[in-house]
């Protein structure tokens, strides 16, 4: 997956999707909430049955990460792995939009230096 990554970095669209139509990663779905539940369910099993491995989700957009962000941290706090009270961050994409993060505990964040 290491590859797809890297061919998306560099706007390589039809490689990265070659390697991931040929693993099977491709799911088609209609209308955006479909598209959402669709992936994070996907992405819910796929942390399931290999616990011990670091797990991906790709958007499109900033709006769709958000969304994807949403759903994910609904479905923590419903199982209470997210727990007690929000505390908000102020968070910016790689395009340098910012958007305000909630974080409970049991959150989990990743920062990345994309600064070259």
């Amino acid at each position: 997956m290491r590859r797809v990554v890297e061919h998306l970095a560099r706007r390589r669209v039809n490689s990265a999707f070659k390697i991931l139509e040929a693993r099977h990663c491709i799911v088609e779905t209609e209308g955006q909430r479909s598209t959402v539940v669709t992936a994070v369910d996907t992405w819910f099993a796929a942390r399931q049955e290999q616990p011990d491995k670091d797990h991906l989700l790709i958007a499109r957009s900033n709006a769709t990460v958000c969304r994807l962000n949403a759903e994910i941290r609904r479905r923590l706090r419903a199982s209470s792995q997210i727990q007690g009270l929000d505390v908000s961050m102020t968070a910016s994409s790689a395009s340098g939009d910012s958007h305000v993060s909630p974080s409970g505990s049991g959150s989990r964040c990743r920062r990345a230096n994309l600064r070259q």
